[in-house]
């Protein structure tokens, strides 16, 4: 038999180890977008491998906050009820135990999809997330003890707690009115702690800003090789041909920061009228096509390179570009040709051109550029031959103007 005491503590030892690492996630997560990295990166000193690939992957953010965020506040509440379940109701506590259960049974399947994710593509393996999963599946076993029910009796209990708050079914007699702040005080908590994450994301921004420092920015731009990059006709070309500074920017349909990056074109070009134009170059990480890229860490990032191109070849790049990026690729091949009809393309030209030799061709050309300039990732940006890392609106029109006097 297991003692409810020695669950119970268990089980809060289980909640702060998880609040510990999902804290550490987030704040690492928030320190590198301020460009202030912590000096020790836990991850790969206690396993050798950092977490910044996963921090920075597709699916590391959700309604607006990371992961470790989403970490917080699931732990918060849970052990909010835990503990009221011991300390304010002695006898009769089967409800917040048997919410309890079911919440940790939802943060379950989250952890199963985020380890599928992590099978799928071993770049994206997390150390500290996978020791997350291994406490929240632990969390989960030690509820399901605490509830001394068997699953029959838990989804019985669901049922009854549904048609109490959807059917309006008389509440039990034992179930006091005070009761009910024993379950609306945890929400509200964690209703807090995703503010306050939504918040300090956007202050991390806010002051990012107010850090730029234009001179030591273009200290930086102006140490960098001035690289020959070879240019075509073919290439996507936004904005006046004869603009006197270009942006160069190597970019994978499948990458989130590309996405984001690519969500400034426009206000770029508006901003700089006749003074900047942007030249799109193809670079899927992908092994499918690009012989550099060991993993295969974008596996759709090849076929979009190839229907971008084909969009290309009806005189619609930018546009395919754009509903690409903003319906998103995810794991649905389909989605490509989706686009192209909701564009109203020639579908049997692009069809065609999709699986032709020279839109391959054309590929190839950009993703061998750009090994033989070194890119370590998506998006690489060159102003007038020049990598820019810092690719905030600020800098690259600062960088703009600089450039065109």
């Amino acid at each position: 038999m297991y003692s409810k005491r020695y669950l119970y503590y268990s089980s809060y030892l289980v909640v702060i180890v998880g609040l510990f690492v999902s804290g550490y996630l987030l704040f690492n997560h928030y320190s590198i977008l301020a460009g202030k990295p912590f000096e020790t990166d836990l991850c790969s000193v206690v396993f050798g491998k950092g977490c910044d690939a996963a921090a920075f992957s597709g699916v590391s953010n959700f309604m607006k906050i990371p992961v470790g965020g989403w970490g917080m506040v699931y732990l918060g509440i849970l052990g909010c009820y835990l503990l009221m379940s011991q300390l304010l109701f002695k006898k009769g506590n089967n409800e917040i135990i048997q919410l309890s259960f079911w919440i940790s049974f939802v943060g379950v399947f989250f952890s199963l999809f985020y380890i599928l994710i992590m099978a799928l593509n071993p770049i994206l393996f997390c150390p500290f997330c996978a020791v997350f999963h291994i406490l929240n599946f632990t969390l989960f076993f030690l509820v399901k003890k605490l509830s001394g029910a068997s699953f029959r009796e838990l989804f019985k209990g669901l049922l009854k707690a549904l048609g109490i708050v959807f059917l309006a079914k008389p509440v039990p007699a034992h179930f006091s009115k005070w009761k009910w702040l024993a379950f609306i005080f945890p929400v509200l908590l964690a209703l807090s702690v995703y503010q306050w994450a939504l918040i300090e994301g956007l202050n991390v921004r806010i002051e990012k800003l107010a850090s730029y420092d234009p001179l030591v920015e273009l200290e930086k731009f102006e140490a960098k090789k001035v690289w020959d990059i070879q240019v075509s006709p073919e290439d996507p070309l936004f904005g006046p041909e004869d603009a006197p500074v270009s942006l160069i920017v190597f970019s994978d349909f499948q990458c989130s920061l590309c996405e984001m990056f690519a969500s400034n074109f426009k206000y770029l070009i508006e901003k700089n009228k006749g003074k900047l134009n942007i030249r799109f170059k193809y670079f899927p990480l992908s092994s499918q096509c690009n012989p550099v890229t060991t993993d295969d860490l974008h596996p759709l990032a090849c076929k979009a390179a190839r229907a971008a191109e084909a969009a290309h070849r009806q005189g619609r790049f930018w546009e395919y570009h754009d509903s690409l990026f903003e319906k998103g690729i995810d794991k649905n091949p389909e989605v490509f040709f989706e686009v192209a009809q909701s564009l109203e393309l020639d579908m049997d030209k692009f069809k065609t051109d999709f699986d032709s030799k020279s839109c391959q061709e054309k590929i190839n050309a950009d993703i061998k550029e750009g090994n033989r300039l070194g890119l370590e990732g998506t998006p690489t940006v060159f102003l007038n031959g020049r990598e820019v890392r810092e690719l905030s609106q600020t800098n690259i029109n600062f960088l703009v103007k600089y450039l065109a006097h």
